[in-house]
Formats: C-alpha cells, structure tokens, sequence
C-alpha cells in the first residue's frame, strides 16, 4: 500500500500545481486589467510593502521560538535546525522534507524527541488553519451564509475547538491506542512527555504566527487594491489557507494552488490580479528568501554526517 501511495503522492503533487496554474493563467487571460491603477496604488501606498517585509522576520522568530520551546535548546541551534526543515520542504511533496531537514542535525539519541517536538508544532499550526477557515466561512460576505448555516458552522467550530484541543493535549496518551502507534510504543516511552504550560506556549504562538502572516497577506492585498474591504479580505485569506492545507504540493508547487485558491476566493471581492500579485510577493518574502538560507544550512548539515576520510 505504501509503494502505490508514495508515488501518488508525487503525482498528485505535480499534477495539480500545473493544472492551477492553466486554471489561474485563462482566469487572468480574461479579466479587464487595469494596470497604470494597479501600478499607482503599488506606488502611493508603498509603507504597506515595507511593513510586510519588517513582518518576515517575526513570522520567522516566532516559528523558531515555537521550535526552541519544544526542543529545550537555544536559539542559534533552533534557527538552524528550522530553516534547514525549511530548506528540504521546499522541494518535497506536501512539506514532507520539512521534518528530516529538522532532525538531519539532531543528535541520534534525540532524534525521536525532536519527532515528537515536530509533530506538536505542525499540529499547532494546522489547528489554527482550521478553526480560522472554519470562522472565514462564518463571515465571508460573498457566500451569503444563511442563519441556520451559520449555526452550523460555529457548532462545527466549537466542536473543532474542543476535540483539537484534546488530541492536542492528550496525543502523547492517545497514540498508544492507534494500530500504527503500538509497534512504536518502545521508542515513544523514551520520549519525554512535554509539559502542557510548554504546550499551550507554543498554541499560543502559533496563533501569534497565523495572523501575523495572514495580515500579511491582507496588507499586501491592500497595497494594490485598497478597495477591498480588509475584514472579509482577512476571512477570505482563512479559507484559502484552509483549502491550501488539504491540497498536497511542495512548498515551490503551493505557489500555483494558492494564487488559484485566492483567485477563487479573494477574487470574489478584491481584483483577482492583486491577490495574484500579493501572493507571488508573500511566498517570494516568507518562503523563497528564507528556504535560499536553509538549504545552505542544509548541505553543512549532511556534510556534516559524512564520515572523513582522512
């Protein structure tokens, strides 16, 4: 099952990013652009840019003080071991890199713990990702949710929030009872449980990192189309992260599904060029310039395993 899964993956993987882009590339191919008002905002408005850019690093000190909390180590070490999982992602279906490129320089003994560390930290932020896209469907003016769906969808919100927060709380326990978990058990009894004040620190900033990053996106939207309204653009953002995060791709492939997720999305009430464009600049800042870094850190990392010759 897994030789037939791993290779779906890639496909998948590969398959769907190009067909965004033709998708994005006619939905552009047909729109009235106008560019000398897009270059004009771009121009008046240029504070949003530099703003967006100063967010960059908080966005990433956050993200390093999450994994530096988990890890018990400083900060130099987590910034290395951070930006080097960075490093792999970006070339690895679905991000999936982004774990070995943060253990590759863990000492072996504590590689399991740092597993244990990883998976706390993406599941903070994944939560996030869903109760925030779950409360963008909530107030996305253009969807004109009735009443009764609005219930609804805040039940399933509340609902998401309690059993996130228990999985998140009790996974150490609960992955004892999971088929796959058991035959695990002897290596996760040598992991350290990790206390829930460490816990609920790291949900904390990772919530501080989702909206950093999502008035990033906001921000940027604004910069070239200061027409649209910023809290339904925020709302928009919420659901375009959610429908990203259960699309599978590369960290360089999630630049084609989330122009066309934002098109989609954000383009229902924004030009559907400048939530192109933001798009482009936001992965271009937070995720190009910093992978550039981490896969230099990389490469020293797996030097660094060589055995010497000498």
């Amino acid at each position: 099952m897994r030789k037939l899964l791993s290779p779906l993956l890639i496909i998948i993987s590969v398959i769907l990013p190009v067909l965004a882009i033709i998708s994005l590339r006619n939905h552009v191919l047909e729109q009235n652009i106008n560019w000398s008002h897009l270059a004009q905002n771009a121009y008046e408005l240029w504070p949003l840019l530099l703003l967006v850019v100063l967010m960059m690093p908080i966005n990433w000190a956050i993200e390093i003080t999450k994994w530096k909390s988990l890890r018990n180590t400083n900060f130099k070490s987590a910034t290395r071991e951070v930006l080097s999982g960075l490093g792999l992602a970006f070339f690895t279906p679905n991000r999936i890199g982004e774990a070995g490129g943060r253990l590759i320089g863990v000492p072996e003994g504590k590689r399991w713990q740092a597993g244990a560390s990883f998976v706390y930290s993406s599941l903070a932020q994944s939560l996030c990702t869903l109760w925030a896209g779950i409360a963008g469907f909530c107030f996305f003016q253009p969807f004109k949710i009735t009443f009764l769906s609005q219930n609804i969808l805040f039940i399933a919100l509340i609902l998401s929030i309690i059993l996130g927060l228990l999985l998140y709380f009790n996974l150490q326990k609960l992955i004892g009872f999971i088929p796959f978990g058991r035959k695990w058990k002897a290596k996760l009894d040598q992991v350290s449980e990790i206390p829930n004040a460490i816990l609920l620190k790291v949900l904390l900033l990772s919530i501080s990192r989702y909206l950093i990053f999502s008035f990033q996106f906001a921000l940027l939207i604004q910069w070239l189309d200061p027409t649209a309204a910023f809290f339904h653009v925020l709302a928009g953002i919420a659901i375009t992260y959610l429908l990203c995060a259960l699309v599978p791709g590369s960290a360089l492939a999630e630049l084609g599904i989330r122009e066309s997720a934002g098109v989609l999305i954000i383009g229902l009430i924004a030009n559907p060029i400048a939530v192109v464009s933001a798009t482009f600049i936001l992965w271009l800042i937070n995720l190009a310039g910093p992978s550039l870094i981490g896969t230099r850190i990389l490469g020293r990392n797996i030097n660094a395993l060589k055995p010497s010759t000498v």
